[in-house]
């Protein structure tokens, strides 16, 4: 019990003077889960914005760039999931 309460305590102390691991690499960690909760509720917007290019590219001036209906048609593809495809490589960008 003793030993664990040791090693708890060199890994994250308030009181020492030298920062430790954890007073390092907790920027890190904070602000690479920050940026994939970021990245994870933006998905969606970002899947519908693409088509909406996708579709101005094909059709030229005959594309509808309506969000609302372009989002419609997302879903009815395949549901929630397809506002989500692509998730995982912007994750690891």
């Amino acid at each position: 019990l003793f030993l664990k309460k040791n090693i708890l305590a060199s890994i994250h102390s308030p009181m020492s003077e030298t920062p430790t691991i954890m007073d390092r690499i907790a920027p890190f960690v904070i602000g690479g889960l920050s940026g994939m909760t970021a990245t994870t509720c933006i998905q969606p917007i970002d899947t519908v914005k693409v088509r909406i290019q996708i579709k101005g590219e094909e059709l030229g001036s005959a594309a509808d760039p309506n969000p609302i209906k372009c989002a419609k048609e997302v879903y009815a593809d395949g549901g929630v999931k397809s506002f989500y495809k692509g998730l995982d490589s912007a994750l690891f960008r």
